[in-house]
């Protein structure tokens, strides 16, 4: 039965009608109250606020996000967040607690709304109706009753309370966990004193915001996975662990175990919660206590517009490990294994509940581009449209174009190792070019007249399928890349040299796959000749970061915000650190390699020449071999892999070199299916080498300043 009992102020009644009313009020479960009346209050100037419990619910776990944002537990009980509201994502992905201690803080890929078998997010999860709340309040002495009522809109602007859908008993100070039933509709808060017949009151209202990341590998978090490797220190300290190829010879379980290897988000796509898209959103539901944010991101390494936004993505970086593979036949007789979904489809199910339909649409002209020959760049796709009205999208985080126009091959222009000269002639055509077609290059005026040219077509039909699903431009923010060469270009000749060294040390792990490391100790990649470094500057970047720039208008249509990344790069380009590491004084963060001898190891103190004098030199005595590949000396090792650390804020180089990503990104594990091996897959268990996609990536800290620049 209802009681229709107006909330009324305590003043001038007696203490007998005053616990006649508490016994009223406690008494009734559901309690009528028009929108103008205020709530009785005789605390003076007590106030409630309110959060809610789990802001971020791609975290399954409520538990996960309110330990990292701070939030009370569940009995109210006030907490420590490493993530308080304010906070930077700088500040945080730089604290050790924090970096040291992902596998507490960050939820396994299983423990998210991210279903790798289906390639899809659980849209109960993600958009679950039900929620937590906590309340606190300027009262912080005795217990109190805590109620939560569903409001009625009677008529326009007027509500009443309708029935009592949860309440605890606890601490005045701050209340238990008070369940929401429906976190789309309102709610009145009132706590109780026993001691007083009023109650203070406030009014839930839970915001929904949906934020979306379509994009590459510059997106996806490339390089930075969730759970970086956790390397095992040997216990006799012997070169057979140190070697340069280490990695080739699995297993070795002294070094790595299986159960400690890196692990990812979503592995197939390289996809981590260290992207600046992620820690952007999460940043966002720490700063809004008030709000979910239904994040949700797409972005996978190695995407392109046509191949992965617009169409399913042929062969991501992990795509040896996905449990569900899909082969498609194209030109050839040779399949190709691709994603279930393109970017656009896998959102419009998201945001259509699933109830979509596919229109064939053709998409600019037929062209190979600069792609591979084997793979298409143009022609039609299935679009996907909503039956219905799709669900609004706050934020639309988007970053593509490298891929598109040939980023890394461009990057490889730069790196590729000099012609290597043999006495035989004919076997130095054979290595060279061999070595070519593996590594395939693109000169950088290439990249730019047959991909940047097209870039801003292939833009505006993004936009346009971004507007099917009624995402608004105003809503999207265009990320743009970094110049990541910079600061090379403008350094002095003898930092370039450095820097040279440097990158060849750091770059070996490429050097070894490209099976040249013993043959031809001049097959080293680095950063070699000026000239090639300012035309990729000249011709390629600065063409590309433009045209993205003046893409946001483009036909007076495009009105995307653009965010130019470049800037969180200063002093952390591909050469940043090259001044300062010298000798024992090279800052640990700043190493670009481990041992790759006994004696390099054992070396101490450093000294450039005694290391070039031992690297020829075998260990007397014992069984162990000289070093097998030549390196530059300039600053010690790290002696085993163990000693390093993947996100180490002092590093001072943004971006990813070979050795640091091979360590970080190292996983033991198994193809999942034996006819789509890579040509360095062996049958069974072994090292796996998707994680050198990582080179020439971002590295988490980037993504964090990147996040901060987006969302301020």
């Amino acid at each position: 039965m209802r009681t229709d009992q107006r909330i009324v102020k305590g003043v001038g009644l007696s203490r007998l009608w005053q616990l006649v009313l508490v016994h009223l009020l406690i008494g009734t479960t559901c309690v009528q109250v028009a929108s103008a009346q205020e709530p009785s209050n005789d605390y003076g100037a007590a106030g409630i606020t309110w959060q809610v419990v789990n802001r971020f619910p791609v975290f399954k776990d409520s538990e996960r996000f309110a330990r990292l944002a701070g939030v009370p537990d569940a009995q109210g009980k006030p907490r420590t967040g490493l993530w308080e509201p304010g906070a930077s994502a700088t500040s945080v992905m730089t604290n050790p607690q924090f970096y040291k201690g992902l596998r507490e803080y960050l939820p396994a890929a299983s423990e998210t709304a991210w279903q790798e078998s289906e390639q899809l997010y659980d849209s109960t999860v993600l958009f679950r109706k039900t929620n937590h709340i906590v309340a606190s309040s300027s009262i912080t002495e005795g217990d109190c009753r805590w109620e939560l009522f569903s409001k009625i809109e009677v008529a326009p602007g007027k509500w009443e309370l309708g029935e009592q859908v949860d309440q605890a008993s606890g601490s005045c100070a701050s209340s238990p966990y008070l369940k929401v039933p429906d976190i789309s509709k309102p709610y009145r808060l009132r706590q109780l004193r026993p001691d007083s017949a009023t109650s203070i009151e406030v009014d839930v209202l839970i915001k929904q915001k949906l934020v979306v990341a379509l994009g590459d590998s510059f997106a996806s978090g490339e390089g930075n996975p969730d759970y970086p490797a956790k390397f095992e220190e040997s216990s006799d300290g012997t070169a057979k662990v140190l070697l340069h190829d280490w990695y080739l010879r699995y297993p070795n379980t002294a070094v790595l175990k299986k159960e400690n290897s890196a692990k990812w988000w979503d592995l197939a796509c390289h996809r981590s919660l260290l992207s600046w898209p992620s820690m952007a959103a999460l940043k966002q539901a720490v700063n809004e206590p008030q709000s979910v944010i239904q994040f949700a991101s797409f972005a996978c390494s190695g995407a392109e517009i046509y191949d992965g936004l617009l169409r399913p993505q042929a062969e991501p970086p992990g795509f040896e490990y996905m449990s569900s593979p899909k082969f498609v036949w194209e030109g050839g007789g040779k399949p190709s294994v691709q994603l279930q979904y393109s970017q656009m489809h896998a959102l419009a199910l998201l945001l259509c509940d699933s109830k979509v339909n596919r229109p064939v649409v053709e998409y600019l002209g037929q062209s190979n581009g600069i792609r591979p020959r084997q793979r298409p760049f143009f022609g039609k796709f299935q679009a996907a449209r909503c039956e219905g009205a799709p669900r609004p999208v706050d934020k639309l985080f988007f970053m593509f174009g490298g891929n598109d126009t040939g980023f890394s091959r461009v990057v490889m222009f730069g790196l590729y190792p000099p012609s290597l000269d043999y006495k035989v002639p004919g076997y130095k055509y054979l290595v060279n070019s061999g070595l070519f077609d593996q590594l395939d290059p693109i000169d950088p005026n290439r990249a730019y007249n047959f991909g940047i040219l097209k870039l801003p077509e292939l833009l505006l039909h993004a936009h346009k399928e971004f507007m099917a699903l009624n995402i608004e431009p105003a809503n999207t923010t265009l990320v743009g890349y970094p110049n990541l060469v910079g600061d090379v270009v403008e350094s002095t000749p003898e930092v370039r040299d450095r820097c040279n060294k440097r990158t060849a040390d750091g770059f070996v792990p490429m050097q070894v796959l490209a099976g040249a490391q013993v043959k031809n100790a001049n097959a080293r990649f680095g950063l070699r000749t000026e000239k090639n470094l300012k035309r990729i500057e000249r011709e390629y970047i600065e063409k590309l970061r433009s045209t993205l720039r003046d893409s946001v208008l483009l036909e007076g249509k495009m009105t995307w915000r653009y965010v130019d990344s470049n800037e969180v790069f200063f002093n952390h380009g591909i050469c940043a650190g090259s001044s300062s590491c010298k000798g024992d004084e090279c800052p640990h963060a700043d190493r670009v390699r481990w041992a790759w001898s006994f004696l390099d190891a054992q070396l101490k103190p450093w000294n450039e020449q005694t290391c070039m004098d031992r690297r020829e030199e075998k260990v007397p005595g014992k069984n162990i071999p000289k070093s097998q590949i030549v390196y530059s000396c300039l600053a010690p090792p790290w002696r085993q892999p163990s000693e390093f650390e993947l996100y180490d804020p002092a590093r001072s180089a943004g971006v990813r070199y070979g050795t640091d990503i091979l360590l970080g990104a190292a996983r033991v594990d198994s193809a999942r299916k034996k006819q789509i091996r890579s040509p360095f897959t062996k049958t069974g268990e072994r090292f796996a080498l998707d994680g050198l996609f990582g080179a020439v990536h971002p590295t988490a800290h980037m993504h964090a300043l990147i996040a901060d620049k987006v969302l301020p």
